[in-house]
């Protein structure tokens, strides 16, 4: 047998290695002449167009990586729009000469590598899943919009990574890499300009066409908000509010004993005068209202909303539970509801019983129901329900829409264990919901859910789901009422993992009309106080109509530190003019803008294009950029965010070998 000289095979190795090095050495100077070209472009446009970070710049850290991970299309606009292609150019024979010395092979190793801890260190924003729901790219029909609330958890997490409460976390839907080397953050909000007008005006934005990251938004005036308020104020934590309510007695108190909280109004629900019942005490250690779901959770946990815009259209067939709905209190009562479905030849598990049962535990409602379609698998196992159950049933869903509608009290809460399945196969919607695989959580993760029949026997001690015959709804429908229950003697974050540290946005009703003679209070903080007590400098640009919108969110103690500034303008124009300035003197620049639905939007939109590649050629490295066409109160349309990044123009350069 011939044994290979040790040397030769250390000396094979080393030519591999070789020939590795100069491979992924030759592809880096590729994408160096491809940015040296577009470095080299006369027209701003395609200069600007070149810093805006892209999947093409992650080839840059692993040569093997960025083809896998680089849709061919995304590469497609990415590159062979904005570099020009010369067809007689003649390919470039290798950077990297092949007959490499030891000395030259090290050095070049050791360039490769800073490079790559240069590029680890630039800062980076990457959409989640639940974010690839909310991209344009997303068809509509499958497409989940965020919240205000999300860009803000974004704006803040830029500004203060995980450390401003309730955001001790990254935002849900976007992965932001290396927060604490993100330089400057500006923020341009568009009042007036929604998704639509984008998308019908795409060909007047080349500039804003090239950022990676464009997110389908609710609009605030969706929901009858503010957008000022909703980039502005932060909402307390659950945990946070507690305390300063058990300090202070209630939320007017801790407002009035803490200068720097904001007493934020929620929208009234009813445009018609409803008589308040008799207020009943209840033994709950604190407010049942902290447990609802937000809108914010609602959308994220798959219940149906109608809040208007695009959303709207996909549950125009489902119904309300109430025609007019009655403000929530502490005093509110609860109701449990859960319901069992069969599978049909709709494709689709459809109802087939439902039980609601009322503080007491006791069954107010309960009945079987026939689907119009043929049950082609009872699933009894774990719906109970069996052909001779439904034999001689009669009662149709919409007889049960109907026998809810006049059962439930207009401020009813509804409290069951992933109760939005329960709806969508009621195909109704209700405001106010307490759902006990979200304020239960054992595993420390979120996403996880856990079974009620764990909940049950864990905290109360009761076996259910485990009879062959299949599960009880009305057994159901008690043990998610008693967790409740259990929960509410305890206090906010008794079952939860994952509470503290969470975010916890404040509930928002679903919106109609209505005046402001019934409030409920908020508690909030300020974005600018924040930013103040960091003392990192803010300046808001705007015109004398929404400058003082602002103001109102800042303390006195940030206006006489100079730290928050408050710019007025005469126009748009002067907005962005004095923002160019302002870009890099600023932590935090915000630049609100506002159009007219009777002003030529094509006109207007391709100076607002032109104003903010401007902006964005003044910023400095590493800054973020955000665009907000935060949609109209004439419309129903929804907003939209353009997000990016700015990265080094020049990438690091390898030296020459000599």
């Amino acid at each position: 047998m011939n044994f290979s000289n040790p040397r030769k095979k250390k000396a094979l190795r080393f030519e591999k290695k070789k020939r590795q090095l100069i491979a992924l050495a030759n592809l880096i100077d590729l994408n160096d002449q491809d940015t040296q070209k577009l470095e080299s472009c006369e027209t701003t446009m395609e200069t600007v167009s070149g810093c805006l970070s892209s999947d093409s710049d992650r080839s840059l850290n692993s040569a093997s990586k960025s083809t896998a991970e680089e849709p061919t299309s995304k590469r497609h606009k990415s590159m062979s729009n904005s570099i020009p292609i010369d067809k007689n150019t003649k390919t470039k024979s290798p950077a990297v000469p092949a007959d490499m010395t030891m000395e030259e092979y090290a050095l070049l190793k050791y360039e490769l590598h800073q490079r790559k801890i240069f590029l680890n260190r630039l800062p980076r924003i990457r959409v989640r899943d639940d974010g690839t729901k909310a991209v344009l790219e997303t068809p509509v029909e499958n497409r989940i919009p965020l919240f205000m609330k999300d860009i803000q958890h974004m704006l803040a997490y830029f500004l203060f990574g995980p450390y401003l409460k309730p955001y001790n976390s990254s935002p849900r839907w976007c992965l932001i890499e290396k927060f604490n080397r993100i330089g400057n953050v500006s923020l341009i909000v568009v009042d007036g300009l929604s998704m639509q007008d984008y998308l019908e005006n795409a060909d007047y934005l080349p500039f804003l066409n090239h950022f990676s990251i464009k997110v389908d938004v609710i609009s605030s005036y969706s929901y009858d908000g503010d957008i000022v308020t909703d980039i502005s104020a932060v909402s307390l934590s659950d945990g946070d509010r507690a305390s300063l309510i058990r300090k202070f007695g209630d939320t007017e108190g801790v407002a009035k004993n803490n200068a720097k909280l904001f007493n934020l109004y929620k929208a009234e629900l009813s445009s018609h005068a409803i008589s308040d019942e008799q207020i009943t005490p209840v033994p709950d250690k604190f407010p049942r209202t902290f447990l609802l779901l937000s809108l914010w959770q609602m959308v994220v946990e798959g219940y149906p909303v109608p809040v208007k815009g695009e959303l709207s259209g996909r549950f125009t067939n489902y119904r309300l539970t109430k025609d007019v709905f009655r403000e929530v209190t502490d005093h509110s009562p609860m109701f449990a509801l859960d319901c069992e479905m069969c599978s049909t030849t709709a494709r689709e598990n459809e109802l087939t019983r439902i039980t609601i049962v009322n503080e007491k535990s006791e069954v107010v409602y309960e009945s079987l129901v026939k689907p119009y379609n043929k049950i082609v698998d009872y699933l009894t196992r774990y719906s109970g329900i069996t052909p001779e159950m439904l034999e001689n049933v009669d009662k149709r869903l919409e007889d049960v829409q109907e026998d809810i509608i006049k059962l439930l009290p207009a401020d009813a809460i509804l409290v069951g264990h992933s109760l939005n399945t329960d709806l969508h196969a009621l195909k109704m919607m209700h405001p106010y919901v307490i759902d006990t695989s979200v304020i239960f959580n054992k595993s420390g993760e979120r996403w996880r859910k856990p079974k009620l029949q764990a909940l049950a026997l864990e905290f109360l001690g009761l076996k259910i789901q485990f009879e062959a015959s299949g599960h009880d709804s009305a057994e159901d429908s008690i043990s998610s009422l008693k967790l409740v229950q259990l929960k509410l003697s305890q206090n906010v974050s008794f079952g939860d993992a994952v509470m503290d540290g969470q975010q916890h946005l404040t509930h928002k009703e679903i919106p109609t009309e209505g005046n402001d003679s019934n409030k409920s209070n908020t508690l909030a903080t300020s974005l600018f106080d924040s930013l103040l007590h960091d003392k990192k400098p803010s300046i808001v640009i705007s015109t004398a109509a929404n400058v003082p919108r602002y103001q109102k969110f800042v303390t006195s103690d940030a206006e006489n530190e100079n730290i928050c500034q408050f710019v007025t303008a005469t126009s748009n124009k002067r907005i962005m003019q004095r923002s160019y300035e302002a870009v890099n003197e600023s932590k935090f620049t915000l630049a609100h803008l506002s159009v007219d639905d009777e002003d030529d939007k094509a006109k207007f939109v391709s100076r607002l294009d032109s104003w903010c590649s401007k902006l964005w050629k003044n910023l400095k490295d590493n800054s973020a950029c955000v665009i907000l066409f935060c949609g109209s109160a004439s419309s129903n349309l929804n907003a939209l965010c353009f997000v990016e990044t700015k990265k080094p123009c020049s990438s690091l350069r390898k030296p020459k070998l000599e």
